[in-house]
């Protein structure tokens, strides 16, 4: 499909462009640890040594044509704009078998620690784009660890890391992403899993009184696979059900949420608000949405700025901003 992929650890050569948005990455002594952390996350932290990788790939437009047509854009050709937020489905490296964790995601993950809990939750992101990317740009991408902290929950101990995404195209800065995950400190492993450390209740949504109502969908099991398969995801939250429910203890399979925050963007274009060529979205993942259930997203906009609340059964599911930068 046109993609040619490396990863490569930097240590030296970046350019200014390259940087992170703090100026400095993460290293574990840089780690604040609260005097009640469980003692598992701070070990778990210690010898968290995350490198920074260098990427490259090119937007070809089989894969984007098959973004667009599970989210009902339609083919893309080699020269168009390519949407906000689109280039998630690039720089996917393959699994080798075997070689999956129960968070699924890779056993050797470089941005994330080894014999970390299983439960993961991709929190939310901030996009910041200078200039769109071109379906059959040759994209260059420098990531790393900006940050990492334990913090207590709702339901128990989490540790939240922050990424840092640089996105170029002929040295020029595209976009800055900056991703949080969160991973949830587990019951002990002789105890039940399922209901040992209970989820946190879903927060209800809002009133959206003052909000257009832009866009609803209820995700099916090809929907699920079709992302699942184009960000190279095998996690068994989005296809096997009876693992999702008996063991993760949700309600049903779930939608990713890097989906969810593209449906949210998708409303936004559905309400009719313009995309800035320079924008900045910037989206929290509030709550689980499920498979079979209507999403509603409604878009209010005031001044430039695009407010949109994704929510499934009165629960809050998103929360997200798109403005001109």
């Amino acid at each position: 499909m046109g993609e040619r992929s490396t990863m490569t650890t930097s240590t030296t050569g970046h350019d200014a462009a390259a940087q992170p948005v703090d100026g400095q990455w993460w290293r574990p002594g840089r780690l604040q640890v609260p005097g009640d952390a469980p003692d598992v996350l701070v070990e778990m932290a210690a010898d968290f040594e995350p490198p920074v990788l260098d990427a490259a790939t090119v937007l070809d437009p089989w894969r984007a044509s098959a973004l667009g047509g599970l989210l009902g854009r339609g083919a893309l050709v080699v020269g168009d704009d390519l949407p906000l937020g689109w280039h998630e489905i690039w720089f996917r490296d393959p699994l080798a078998s075997g070689g999956v964790a129960e968070d699924g995601h890779a056993e050797e993950h470089a941005l994330m620690p080894r014999r970390r809990p299983r439960r993961r939750v991709y929190a939310g992101a901030t996009l910041s784009q200078r200039h769109p990317f071109v379906v059959g740009d040759e994209v260059s991408r420098t990531s790393g660890v900006t940050d990492c902290r334990l913090v207590p929950g709702r339901t128990g101990w989490l540790m939240i890391i922050t990424e840092s995404h640089r996105y170029a195209v002929d040295g020029r800065l595209f976009l800055e992403e900056t991703r949080r995950v969160a991973l949830r400190h587990d019951a002990p492993a002789d105890t039940d899993r399922a209901t040992a450390t209970p989820r946190a209740a879903a927060d209800p949504a809002p009133s959206t009184a003052d909000a257009d109502l832009a866009l609803e969908v209820t995700a099916d099991p090809v929907m699920l696979f079709r992302f699942s398969a184009l960000t190279y995801n095998p996690h068994r939250i989005h296809y096997d059900r009876e693992y999702a429910t008996g063991v993760e203890g949700h309600a049903d399979l779930l939608v990713h949420g890097p989906l969810t925050a593209l449906l949210a963007l998708e409303a936004v274009r559905a309400a009719g608000v313009p995309s800035p060529t320079t924008a900045r979205y910037d989206f929290r993942l509030r709550g689980p949405a499920y498979m079979g259930r209507p999403v509603s997203f409604s878009v209010r906009e005031a001044d430039g700025t695009a407010e949109v609340t994704g929510a499934q059964e009165g629960r809050l599911v998103l929360t997200g901003t798109l403005a001109g930068a």
